[in-house]
């Protein structure tokens, strides 16, 4: 193994130190690709801590911090140990392993290279597997060095003591059957059905995820949507849709600051599965059997709508004849593959008429056409309106 090698290539990804220690703590081998970076203020203090912490410890790797401001890695081997750092982190990290020292220079602590969190630990992962048969895994290194001791049991505590108020109080949650019942609806594509078991009457609470009333409702709304986006899929909508609605929506619940707008927001994205999924059987051939062909079909379209598609190239990419392909589309939709490319791209034109500041012309490349003329017979036909008629008609304000 080139150790050598290996510490210039890690000391050049972080932009600091790599150093590595024999097993009586005496230092061998340094690289750092800044000359005139040094910690010697507290790498002696850092060797020191981890010197007392593998007396009576496995030898696995850690991370530690110093000061409350830096951080090292630490990576053991047969014949002695590695120590990578210091590194500052831009967000905040917890980590089990700390130690301050009396040093204060912050003039210093400015030096010290920013990198991801993630970085340092596939550092330390590549040095420890690289010299150790068993597989270290990512999540077994955060649980060692970053995961309370207690968390395992945090939770199971505080659900004792959640159990027993709810019980010495008489609150309970809604029922289970009401949000089968909800599900259910989105599933088969009912709004009506949906509307119901909305307004269905109960004295229990939809439950608390936070002490905090916003990010309370923030939560219960990831939920939620989550849910309806996992029915609209079984209802047959195509996951790539699904989930792109999904991470729209709790994008915007994210951002909001109201309750109101949250609650609107989850109801919203409700109905919107029920009527796509509602629309989605409508277009549906009557036989009840599904072809897998088909299924693939329509996620490779949605997924290269912003491409001139041609049947020839779906067809190639599922190893089927294009004409085959086609007559088993439209056997199976009741459309022809050709007229289901446009009425796609057509649902998309829409969408960004509607929500955003592109130009037609932009609209037009970004959705695959020769030019924007092209766009507008396209679109015209499909709609009957030209792309300037249906964005002054249907456009958002804020984007008009």
């Amino acid at each position: 193994m080139n150790r050598f090698y290996l510490m210039k290539y890690i000391s050049y990804q972080l932009h600091t130190i790599v150093k590595y220690y024999g097993k009586t703590g005496t230092m061998t081998d340094i690289f750092c690709g800044r000359p005139d970076f040094d910690d010697s203020p507290l790498s002696e203090a850092a060797l020191t801590y981890c010197r007392g912490l593998y007396g009576d410890s496995s030898l696995l790797p850690i991370i530690f911090e110093v000061d409350s401001k830096l951080c090292y890695g630490w990576v053991p081997d047969c014949c002695g140990s590695f120590m990578i750092g210091p590194v500052r982190f831009p967000d905040p990290v917890l980590l089990n392993y700390r130690f301050q020292t009396d040093y204060r220079n912050q003039n210093w602590i400015l030096d010290i290279p920013l990198c991801s969190f993630q970085d340092l630990i596939n550092s330390v992962l590549l040095l420890y597997n690289l010299y150790h048969e068993e597989e270290l895994e990512q999540n077994r290194l955060l649980m060692h060095c970053c995961i309370p001791k207690d968390a395992d049991a945090a939770p199971l505590k505080f659900y004792s003591e959640l159990v027993f108020q709810n019980q010495e109080y008489g609150r309970k949650h809604n029922p289970y059957s009401q949000e089968i019942r909800e599900q259910y609806s989105i599933e088969q594509g009912d709004p009506a059905l949906l509307q119901r078991s909305i307004e269905e009457d109960y004295i229990g609470e939809l439950g608390t995820l936070s002490k905090d009333f916003l990010r309370n409702w923030k939560y219960l709304a990831v939920v939620v949507i989550t849910l309806a986006c996992r029915s609209a899929i079984r209802g047959g909508l195509t996951p790539e849709i699904a989930f792109s609605l999904s991470d729209s929506y709790i994008q915007k619940v994210d951002e909001s600051s109201t309750q109101p707008h949250v609650v609107h927001l989850l109801r919203t994205a409700e109905f919107q599965y029920a009527r796509m999924v509602q629309e989605q059987k409508a277009r549906q051939h009557k036989k009840s059997e599904k072809n897998p062909y088909i299924e693939q079909c329509k996620y490779f379209i949605f997924s290269h709508l912003h491409e001139k598609l041609e049947v020839t190239d779906i067809a190639h990419h599922l190893c089927l004849n294009a004409n085959y392909l086609s007559e088993l589309f439209h056997e199976y939709e009741g459309i022809t593959l050709k007229a289901y490319i446009q009425q796609e791209k057509t649902e998309l034109a829409k969408n960004l008429l509607t929500y955003s500041h592109y130009t037609y012309s932009e609209i037009a490349a970004y959705l695959g056409y020769s030019s924007q003329s092209h766009f507008g017979k396209n679109f015209k036909q499909s709609t009957g309106h030209t792309p300037g008629q249906y964005r002054r008609e249907y456009g958002s304000e804020e984007f008009l």
